[in-house]
């Protein structure tokens, strides 16, 4: 799951809008079914943070990286992350885990 975020210095994601893509891995973009979009994640240094939990505390791990954690580490907003679930993503379950991937902007 990829977010992209509005360029807006207050923005919120508990309350402003921002786009959401739920993708698959590819190996071409020659044939993109009707309905469906491309995006291309551009290479780069990424933070990796698992959470761990149940998904309904996921906004806790989101609270600490955009807000301690970001602010502290002199790395810049770049207005997106994803989050990449396998087998470990079971929503409300307490061993629950998601990758959540930031990019990293000096």
């Amino acid at each position: 799951m990829i977010q992209i975020y509005p360029d807006k210095a207050d923005f919120d994601a508990a309350v402003d809008p921002f786009t959401t893509i739920i993708g698959l891995e590819v190996s071409s973009l020659a044939d993109i079914p009707e309905g469906m979009v491309s995006h291309t994640i551009p290479a780069g240094t990424f933070a990796k943070v698992t959470h761990k939990g149940p998904e309904t505390n996921l906004g806790e791990t989101y609270g600490f990286l955009y807000g301690s954690w970001l602010t502290e580490s002199g790395y810049e907003y770049a207005g997106f992350d994803f989050e990449f679930w396998d087998e470990r993503y079971k929503p409300e379950q307490e061993d629950n885990e998601i990758d959540i991937y930031v990019p990293l902007f000096k």
